[in-house]
């Protein structure tokens, strides 16, 4: 088969060391993350440029801020990565800071101030150093707000007919083959989930598969079983009946409502 493809479409094979737009293209199984490992070189062939013992102290933040924090920013968000990995780019950005020294097995410089406390923005009185775990941590949060906020961007469309084609992204399957990004989504979407409720103003989302209510996770454990004909609302704006509105006792969430007892009957809604 693989030659038959490649008789159709010209193309070459590829191994652990090919690289697509900057991006690794197969990742080890175990540890994902360790096919960025070149970062780390990137970092040292770059710091071996500078005459960093030169370096003014406010020099050497204009470069780390401006350079080094911005390396992995792109990769980072595509993929979580391991903390031995983050641990090593920052140590390399510490030593540059405290005593600009580009030699590994140079001596420990005298660190003066815990490095979080560095790392605190500026408008909290501190020097606004990027903290590379907090910035992958929310690349890839950035990352599933926009596949829940567009649903019908590409990306969204490609990613929900691969592993969720019935269902929303809130509500999609685990356990399922997945890529190293849709791992890295699945990964951040329960906190994604906690910090997420839309404002309903034209009512045209899913009752049963987005977080339009405080206890939409719940919803089907209360439904009420209705002989059929009975067709179930599937939009919020179908549990609309005209000229009335009901205004949840929560004070994050107001919608419309069609006797939500129907649906909903242990709730105060």
């Amino acid at each position: 088969m693989k030659q038959g493809i490649k008789q159709i479409f010209d193309v070459l094979d590829i191994d652990s060391n090919t690289i697509h737009l900057g991006h690794p293209l197969i990742l080890s199984a175990k540890d994902r993350s360790d096919a960025y490992n070149f970062i780390l070189d990137k970092f040292k062939s770059n710091l071996n440029g500078y005459v960093a013992n030169k370096l003014s102290h406010a020099a050497r933040l204009e470069l780390i801020k401006s350079f080094f924090s911005s390396i992995p920013v792109y990769y980072m968000s595509n993929i979580p990565f391991s903390k031995k990995l983050l641990a090593k780019l920052t140590a390399i950005i510490r030593k540059f800071w405290w005593t600009g020294v580009r030699d590994e097995n140079s001596s420990k410089g005298l660190s003066l101030r815990a490095w979080a406390d560095i790392g605190t923005p500026k408008q909290d009185g501190e020097l606004g150093i990027r903290n590379l775990q907090a910035t992958n941590h929310r690349l890839i949060l950035s990352a599933a707000w926009r596949l829940a906020k567009e649903p019908d961007s590409q990306l969204a469309l490609i990613l929900k007919s691969k592993y969720h084609p019935d269902t929303s992204v809130w509500i999609a399957k685990t356990n399922v083959p997945k890529s190293a990004f849709w791992t890295a989504i699945l990964k951040v979407k329960p906190l994604l989930t906690a910090a997420s409720f839309y404002q309903l103003l034209e009512g045209n989302i899913s009752i049963w598969s987005s977080p339009w209510f405080a206890g939409w996770k719940t919803i089907y454990d209360n439904l009420i079983i209705q002989p059929q004909p009975f067709n179930y609302p599937a939009m919020v704006k179908d549990l609309r009946l005209p000229n009335k509105k009901m205004e949840c006792s929560s004070s994050k969430y107001s919608f419309y409502s069609k006797c939500c007892s129907y649906y909903y009957p242990h709730s105060n809604y």
